[in-house]
């Protein structure tokens, strides 16, 4: 989840949103960084089932936007251990957030693969599971990346062509390997 951070205009207000957020979220381990125009608060904490990030960025450019993203992730998530995923999400989105911020999912998965087609039948596959439509594509002989339209969520990005709001990304590892698939929603921010 992200949303923009108007309270953070400068370098010294930057400091001082850091500086709340930490005592909001001891829990974390913190690093404040700054990488070349661009200024980073980064908390982490790792626990048996969910990792998560927060992070409050400030780039120093003509636009000097400030954002403070929500990241959670786990492996191997099962319907008895989501409970608990959701609750922690939930417990921190409603800390960290003013209003309603735009959140993006991605899950990320391996199948093997005997067919030489497999990537155009799994991106069938899954824009019929979604319920989507293709808006554009990229296909190469190991990688297709799919930008679709679902009337399943409210939330779309416009293109040149249409709105948007789910990726497709397969990518073949080897012959005879794995392939790796990505779904994001509403699109795929830092998986490939």
């Amino acid at each position: 989840a992200r949303e923009e951070v108007k309270a953070v205009t400068d370098q010294k207000t930057f400091y001082s949103q850091a500086k709340s957020i930490k005592s909001n979220f001891r829990g974390f381990k913190w690093e404040v960084k700054r990488e070349r125009d661009l200024w980073k608060a980064i908390g982490t904490r790792k626990s048996k089932d969910v990792n998560e990030v927060i992070l409050l960025t400030y780039a120093i450019d003509e636009h000097s936007n400030a954002y403070i993203s929500y990241h959670v992730t786990g492996q191997g998530l099962k319907e008895k251990n989501m409970t608990h995923f959701q609750n922690v999400f939930q417990t921190n989105y409603e800390k960290i957030f003013l209003s309603e911020p735009i959140i993006f999912s991605c899950a990320t998965g391996e199948i093997n693969d005997k067919m030489e087609s497999v990537l155009s039948v799994e991106i069938q596959d899954l824009l019929r599971a979604f319920n989507a439509k293709p808006v554009e594509s990229l296909v190469e002989e190991s990688f297709t990346s799919v930008s679709a339209y679902t009337g399943l969520w409210k939330e779309a990005l416009q293109t040149k062509k249409q709105e948007m709001n789910l990726q497709i990304a397969l990518r073949k590892t080897r012959m005879g390997g794995q392939t790796t698939i990505v779904v994001g929603t509403p699109i795929i921010t830092s998986e490939y």
